[in-house]
C-alpha cells in the first residue's frame, strides 16, 4: 500500500460523546459556536465561523475566543477518558482508526484535542512531538495523575 495523508475535520469527533459513553456533553457544532460564542442564531449569510472569531479579534474581543476554548476544554475533559485505553477505554473508532493507520500522516484542523489525547493515552505521541509548532513540555502531578503540559 502507498502512504496516505489523512485531512481530519470537526466530523471526526461528532459521535465521541456516544462512543465514550458520556450523555451530558459533547464537543460543540459550528452552529453550537454562533450561539454561544457570539450570541446568534445562525451565522449570516457568506460568513464563516472564522470570519466571525476573526471579527471579533479585529475589535480586540477575546471573549468568543474563551467560551470556544472553556467549551473545548470541558469536551476533553469529559469525554477523552471514555476514548483512551490508558483510562480503561475498550477499542473505539478512534483507536481503530490510529491502529490501522498507525504509519501514515494526519494532518488535524479540529479545535479541540480528541486525536492528540487518544494518542496520548496510546501511547504514540506527547506534546513534545508537536502540534505543527514548536512546543516546549513538562510534566506536572495534579491529584496523583501525571500530566504532560505543553506550553
Amino acid at each position: 500500500m502507498t502512504s496516505q495523508v489523512f485531512l481530519v475535520g470537526a466530523g471526526f469527533k461528532v459521535d465521541a460523546a456516544s462512543q465514550a459513553g458520556v450523555s451530558d456533553h459533547r464537543y460543540p457544532l459550528v452552529s453550537d459556536l454562533a450561539s454561544h460564542c457570539f450570541g446568534m442564531r445562525s451565522l449570516p449569510t457568506g460568513r464563516s465561523i472564522e470570519d466571525a472569531f476573526a471579527d471579533a479579534l479585529s475589535r480586540k474581543d477575546d471573549k468568543p475566543l474563551r467560551v470556544l476554548s472553556d467549551l473545548l476544554m470541558e469536551a476533553d475533559y469529559y469525554i477523552t477518558p471514555g476514548l483512551r485505553p490508558d483510562r480503561g477505554a475498550i477499542e473505539n473508532s478512534y483507536t481503530a482508526f490510529v491502529r490501522r493507520f498507525e504509519q501514515e500522516t494526519v494532518i488535524t484542523f479540529n479545535y479541540d484535542s480528541l486525536l492528540e489525547l487518544v494518542l496520548f493515552g496510546m501511547q504514540r505521541w506527547r506534546p513534545e512531538d508537536g502540534y505543527g509548532v514548536p512546543v516546549r513540555a513538562e510534566e506536572i502531578q495534579v491529584r496523583g495523575d501525571l500530566f504532560a503540559r505543553g506550553r
